[in-house]
């Protein structure tokens, strides 16, 4: 059963992203929730060349027909995503192509000037293995990196207005004057800025235009030949699937290429606790049922994640034919609405799936007191697998012996009274079965075949079988939002990354004979990455971790190479701003299995007054056994008892028995200024940071497509 909690944070999020992503005053697109459905990185690497996949020719196979099928089942207009794993898009597609009737009509020759200048605008010819293959061109290419800046653009500045609408209190009172005074126009300013380089780099008038000039004189010219067309790129698009008995599917891909890669920087989505209240209560009744009702209670404090969009990209299918007024079915054909073109649309093929949101980096903060009465890990309704109406949510399973989708474990790490602790929490396991082979596959029982005198209405074969996926996707454009610069904010965060290399700051190292007295003691240089018996200490960035990911900022200290070596920073004094904590992640850089585990360390020295001046003190306060896990830890300690002093932090890592590959690493250590609790004068709150620690995306949501209504011809043309 679900928790209140996790309900109320999905349906905030699902609202959130309803508002981002849904044009009230469109109705061409809506959003689907499939809840269970994540790929690993490994798994999206179906989309490399053979070779430089890891996978094998029989996996890389499968993940094809695996994705292709995921992406073109069935699916009715609603936010809740059942998928009907027995019929799928491109059978219904061939269908109705093969059963179109046409009128008779002509291009003039200005129509026929214009078609010819668009396709040529459009798109360019390319040889490929098999033959000449048409891609986009460099022009259309430019077209959709530009939208999607300024997409990234729109996002961040409505994201930001929902926020600001949702504050309540004296910090939400003191937001919304920021957001008056300047920051609302700041990035209004960027969205212009984005607009502006979309139409004059990206080509967006001249690209819409012939867009619309194609799609409609394409149709009007060649009518039938359309439709054989179209059939014939169906058919160069198979994909045989291994596991179907050779039966195909359809080439099918997604774009932009890489976003298995962890060191591009995404979209941030941050839901605040006043947004979790307001989005949870204003959800649709749909919604509710869907995500378990959301009632909750003021536990959570905040959610945050990184998205991007994918586009799912189908080589073989026209939409744009939908929309043509040069085609109906005869009047006897069974189930002749292809789409009604209503709210929601309904017909034999009303939506598809036109890009997934897919998340990555899920953290949510709660207050401890909570996570303590709670005896299992929060599973968000949002990502969990569940089966309605006996439809499986289909997953991502490759047979390469290991699982590639739909596995993951949050990962619970907490402070309590200053101390730093794993609670031991039973992990929730999620996994969603394969979607059965299709059982067969739609073929008419007389194909058209087009007569000799037939000319194909583009000037290139499409091979799409040997398509290069570099031909016809980008890479992740890389927006950098203005930050908020507002005077009100709080204290910036302190980088200790940066303050460990600072003149005033000392390292050294040497052999523990006790718990904390050592002996053989060696000064270390800062920034020396060079392997040294005595230890070392440097900085570090796109550092590939235990966990996984690549983390941009990273300290790493090696201990001193003997049984129970240590090393130890003391780092330049500061002053200390109300609300302070202490916090960082670590653990190992990735491979360092043959670790016996270290003991990660933070001390606070602070100076007290005596008749002699200020004496030196310090003491531990936090204390961290770790050994190679694949996860991080956090640590998070309380440093409010020392709001306004100068203190030093001392960081320090004890080898244990062996000193053998004792990479140890500490990711974006930071002194951060957190904002006082509302609760009663006097209180402290501590707080929960759970993460999502999976290798791969999460899928939020399906971004839908609803057809116009279809077919809708003509009657004023002649009709043979």
């Amino acid at each position: 059963m679900t928790t209140s909690i996790a309900a109320k944070i999905s349906l905030a999020l699902a609202v959130k992203l309803k508002a981002l992503f849904e044009q009230p005053d469109k109705k061409d697109k809506f959003l689907s929730f499939p809840r269970g459905v994540a790929f690993t990185y490994d798994y999206l690497k179906f989309m490399f060349p053979p070779g430089e996949s890891g996978l094998s020719a029989v996996a890389q196979q499968n993940a094809k027909c695996e994705f292709a099928r995921m992406m073109n089942a069935s699916f009715e207009d609603s936010p809740q995503f059942l998928p009907d794993t027995s019929a799928f898009l491109w059978d219904s597609y061939e269908t109705i192509l093969r059963n179109s009737a046409f009128p008779q009509s002509t291009l003039t020759e200005q129509e026929e000037t214009q078609l010819l200048e668009a396709t040529q605008f459009l798109s360019v010819t390319q040889s490929g293995e098999d033959g000449p293959i048409t891609v986009p061109s460099p022009a259309y290419k430019a077209y959709v990196q530009y939208k999607t800046l300024f997409d990234q653009a729109d996002k961040a500045y409505l994201d930001e207005k929902l926020s600001v609408e949702t504050a309540t209190g004296p910090e939400g009172n003191e937001r919304k004057k920021q957001w008056r005074e300047y920051r609302e126009k700041q990035l209004l300013d960027f969205v212009n800025q984005a607009t502006t380089e979309w139409i004059t780099f990206g080509h967006k008038t001249a690209v819409e235009n012939y867009i619309v000039v194609k799609a409609t004189l394409e149709q009007k010219k060649y009518a039938n030949l359309v439709s054989s067309a179209y059939i014939n790129d169906l058919e160069q698009s198979d994909v045989p699937d291994l596991n179907a008995n050779g039966l195909p599917t359809k080439l099918t891909f997604y774009s932009p290429h890489d976003i298995a890669n962890k060191s591009i920087p995404w979209t941030s989505i941050h839901l605040s606790k006043d947004e979790i209240n307001v989005f949870a209560e204003r959800a649709p009744a749909e919604l509710k049922t869907l995500l378990d009702g959301g009632v909750g209670n003021d536990d959570i404090e905040a959610v945050s994640l990184e998205y991007n969009t994918v586009f799912v990209a189908r080589p073989w299918f026209r939409p744009e034919y939908f929309a043509s007024r040069y085609w109906k079915l005869p009047d006897n054909f069974p189930d002749a609405v292809v789409s009604d073109g209503l709210v929601p649309c309904r017909g034999r093929v009303p939506v598809y799936i036109s890009s997934m949101i897919v998340g990555r980096n899920i953290t949510i903060t709660r207050k401890a007191t909570m996570h303590a009465l709670s005896p299992v890990p929060l599973v968000l309704p949002i990502l969990s697998t569940v089966s309605i109406n006996s439809a499986t949510p289909v997953s991502a399973h490759v047979s390469t012996g290991k699982q590639n989708s739909l596995t993951f474990k949050p990962h619970h790490t907490a402070t309590l009274k200053g101390r730093a602790i794993n609670p031991k929490l039973s992990g929730a396991r999620v996994t969603a079965e394969p979607t059965p082979a299709m059982a067969r596959r739609f073929k008419a029982e007389a194909p058209i075949v087009p007569s000799v005198s037939d000319k194909r209405p583009f000037t290139a074969n499409l091979n799409y079988a040997s398509l290069k996926y570099d031909n016809s996707v980008i890479a992740t454009p890389i927006l950098n939002i203005p930050p908020d610069t507002s005077p009100a904010k709080p204290p910036a965060d302190l980088d200790l990354i940066q303050l460990a290399g600072d003149p005033q700051s000392r390292w050294a190292s040497g052999q523990l004979v006790d718990e904390h007295n050592t002996t053989d003691n060696a000064d270390l240089p800062w920034n020396d990455g060079s392997p040294n018996p005595l230890g070392s200490v440097h900085s570090d960035t796109n550092v590939l971790m235990e966990d996984g990911r690549s983390w941009p900022s990273v300290l790493r200290t090696h201990p001193k190479w003997v049984a129970r070596g240590t090393i130890k920073g003391w780092l330049a004094w500061k002053p200390i701003p109300v609300g302070a904590h202490f916090r960082a992640q670590v653990g190992f850089v990735q491979g360092a299995m043959a670790t016996d585990g270290v003991t990660f360390w933070v001390w606070v020295h602070y100076l007290i007054g005596g008749f002699a001046g200020n004496v030196e003190q310090w003491k531990p306060v936090a204390q961290r056994f770790k050994k190679y896990s694949q996860s991080l830890d956090t640590i998070d300690v309380d440093l409010s008892a020392y709001a306004g002093q100068s203190i030093s932090i001392e960081l320090r890592v004890d080898a244990g028995e062996g000193s053998g590959q004792d990479w140890a690493a500490w990711v974006n250590p930071t002194i951060t200024a957190v904002p006082a609790s509302s609760g009663m004068p006097g209180s402290k709150t501590d707080f929960v940071i759970e993460t999502f620690p999976f290798d791969g995306v999460f899928v939020l949501a399906y971004v839908c497509k609803r057809l116009p209504k279809s077919p809708n011809p003509d009657l004023t043309l002649k009709w043979s």
